[in-house]
């Protein structure tokens, strides 16, 4: 968890979450589990995740590096073959909140 820290300081990015039982628990977040820099890119351009997690124990230094540079530098793209997939992901997730 270290190595997640100094990047989350030095590149001031919100983009690590690091309580792996917290994720997909809020409205409208998808989280992804990025082990290799292909699901980390993938985890963007095909499901619209929000939040990237990495193994504390299971993810060295230079390669946490290397995910969260792949994170920022992945983009979705709506009108993609992927769309429907994420519109279910999204009416799941809108059927199944918590409403206040």
């Amino acid at each position: 968890m270290p190595a997640q820290k100094e990047i989350v300081e030095r590149t001031k990015t919100p983009c690590l979450d690091c309580q792996k039982q917290s994720n997909n628990k809020v409205p409208g977040i998808t989280a992804a589990l990025c082990a290799d820099v292909y699901s980390t890119e993938r985890s963007i351009k095909s499901n619209n995740a929000k939040i990237m997690t990495m193994g504390a124990l299971t993810t060295g230094r230079e390669l946490a590096k290397s995910l969260v540079s792949t994170w920022m530098e992945a983009q979705y793209t709506p009108g993609t073959p992927s769309e429907p997939k994420v519109q279910r992901i999204d009416d799941y997730d809108k059927k199944h909140s918590k409403k206040d």
